[in-house]
């Protein structure tokens, strides 16, 4: 019986330490991807991990320009674009082959909006974006997509009542 609890606190330690050492390795990628942005002026809006990669959506100072960073154990890439304030929002698109993402911030009516709904040729993804429950309303996002956005497509925004706020047709 000492022997099991032996073995089991032992496979507790390596546990502990594999989750600490995950937690601290992404940690450490998020750091070093922000120390880089700031370095450029660059404000970071919200950080996403996925796999070995991390990811930041960020913009300028005077937020005429958007971007999608990522850092992974290749590198380090940027992708960005220049930002309309008359839009009702701006987004940037960043794909790999097998992965795509797509950064958005609202730049009209933040707090008005539930959803962004994205609807392709054969396709559709809804994102809840604003949930009044939490309380809390952000005006910048970074989504995980499922379906690639190369197709044409309609993006909307959606009010909390499914009422279609904005919609753009790519």
């Amino acid at each position: 019986m000492a022997k099991r609890k032996q073995i089991g606190f032992f496979l507790l330690f390596i546990g502990v330490i594999l989750v600490f050492s995950a937690f601290r390795t992404s940690l450490f990628e998020k750091v070093q991807l922000g120390r880089h942005l700031s370095n450029d002026d660059f404000n970071v809006y919200q950080y996403y991990e996925k796999d070995d990669a991390v990811f930041a959506l960020f913009t300028n100072q005077d937020e005429t320009i958007l971007g999608i960073a990522e850092r992974n154990d290749e590198g380090y890439g940027v992708s960005t674009i220049d930002t309309d304030p008359s839009n009702a929002f701006d987004y940037i698109d960043l794909h790999d082959g097998t992965h795509h993402y797509l950064g958005l911030r609202l730049n009209h009516n933040a707090q008005q909006v539930a959803k962004l709904q994205i609807e392709g040729e054969l396709w559709s993804e809804e994102h809840i974006l604003n949930d009044a429950s939490n309380g809390g309303n952000r005006d910048f996002f970074f989504l995980d997509m499922y379906n690639s956005i190369e197709d044409a497509l309609t993006i909307q925004t959606l009010d909390q009542n499914d009422q279609i706020i904005t919609s753009i047709s790519l």
